[in-house]
């Protein structure tokens, strides 16, 4: 089959998000490639051709009547109650069984490949694996939820024992929810996520393939550090480092370990420039929080005013934050986990900080602010031309959907 004669529809419970952005932007990497490509999502900005809003049963007259009298029919109902019944702090749990049926939508019974991105809460694995067990689905991850029972990520479920019943009868649910599943293709951005998905009781039969986030790099690039932090209003000769997530106050993106750092370097050394909801205080340095923000020109600006982009999280995939940051010039301070540790290199692309705690961060943000650790920002540009490119991603997806058709 030539491959611009298919059709892949991309499902994504969100268009935006760290997973739903980088599922949109694959899709319209592919539509750039020419290729006929849809994007079916539960919640998006924006109308075009390309893109299909699925109505969730939430919003149903009957789900809302059913909802108010608090009458356990539907699946959204039982879950809801399972959670209730126990105590546990995490940042996500979802469950295969939900109430809506999108198997049933044209787009996708017409489509030659589904490619399912982020779709908890979205797809109910029971009818829709059933209904498309002879169909090619290629599978982005972009957390460990498709493979894990309920939890997103691997510490919430070691701080919470008291969950370990359901998490094995719903890990148990999924294996017979895929037990018909014969050409299931499980791709990961980061190394660290290949590994954790091949060595997962519900993943490690189907083939896996590696291939990193795209980035729209048109939209991302490096602009004058000066004339950048002069238009952001931020002082020009001093230390700017920039902290982004979609939301700031997230546990996982490391941010009371970023904020003990801060509290702790000498006062008026640095000066702090966030993007996110649900902003934080940096109480002894000058901070900027410009909210969330979705214009990639004006995040360029942020990044390019910025020395130095801090991304601290405990667990991750391959953050988009990292490669935005890259594509600007900005080099990247984290720990040594998730896909981080598959492009810094302490040398070129950022460095790490020694140890998973404040104290190790402070140290990096001084070494930094102190010129032990100096990067140049065209040869970190220059990495991400030849790493991330769009073009480079939908290629690969372009080869894999033609080997699996």
């Amino acid at each position: 089959m030539l491959q611009e004669h298919f059709k892949v529809a991309h499902i994504s419970t969100y268009q935006g998000g760290g997973a739903g952005l980088a599922a949109y932007r694959l899709h319209n990497s592919l539509l750039k490639a020419n290729i006929n490509s849809k994007f079916l999502s539960g919640h998006q900005t924006g109308t075009s051709k390309d893109r299909e809003l699925i109505e969730s049963i939430q919003w149903k007259l009957f789900y809302r009547i059913l909802s108010k009298l608090g009458i356990p029919i539907l699946n959204v109902h039982k879950n809801n109650r399972k959670v209730a019944q126990l105590n546990g702090k995490f940042e996500k749990i979802s469950f295969p069984d939900q109430d809506n049926r999108i198997e049933t939508l044209e787009t996708l019974n017409n489509a030659d490949i589904i490619n399912l991105h982020w779709v908890s809460d979205l797809i109910n694995y029971k009818t829709f694996f059933k209904q498309f067990k002879d169909k090619p689905i290629v599978w982005t991850l972009h957390d460990m939820a498709p493979f894990q029972g309920i939890f997103h990520y691997k510490n919430d479920l070691l701080n919470n024992n008291a969950y370990i019943k359901i998490e094995q009868r719903e890990v148990a649910n999924k294996i017979k929810y895929l037990a018909g599943l014969e050409n299931l293709h499980i791709v990961t951005p980061s190394k660290w996520l290949l590994s954790e998905s091949e060595n997962s009781e519900l993943f490690k039969r189907f083939p896996h393939h590696l291939i990193p986030y795209g980035q729209p790099l048109n939209d991302f690039r490096m602009l004058d550090k000066i004339m950048a932090k002069n238009a952001l209003g931020l002082e020009p000769n001093m230390p700017t480092l920039i902290f982004v997530a979609e939301n700031l106050s997230n546990i996982r993106k490391g941010v009371q370990i970023l904020m003990d750092a801060i509290h702790s370097l000498p006062e008026n050394s640095v000066q702090i420039l966030t993007i996110g909801n649900h902003p934080i205080i940096f109480a002894n340095q000058p901070h900027r929080n410009l909210g969330f923000i979705s214009n990639e020109q004006i995040i360029s600006l942020a990044y390019s005013a910025a020395d130095l982009c801090i991304l601290p999280s405990l667990e991750d995939n391959l953050p988009n934050v990292m490669l935005e940051s890259f594509a600007c010039g900005t080099p990247v301070l984290s720990f040594k986990v998730g896909g981080m540790l598959d492009w810094i290199d302490g040398e070129k692309m950022g460095f790490f900080a020694d140890e998973i705690n404040s104290k190790s961060l402070r140290e990096a943000i001084l070494d930094f602010v102190t010129g032990k650790r100096s990067f140049d920002s065209w040869e970190i540009r220059k990495l991400a031309e030849e790493n991330f490119d769009e073009k480079i991603q939908s290629t690969r997806y372009i080869s894999l959907y033609n080997s699996i058709l």
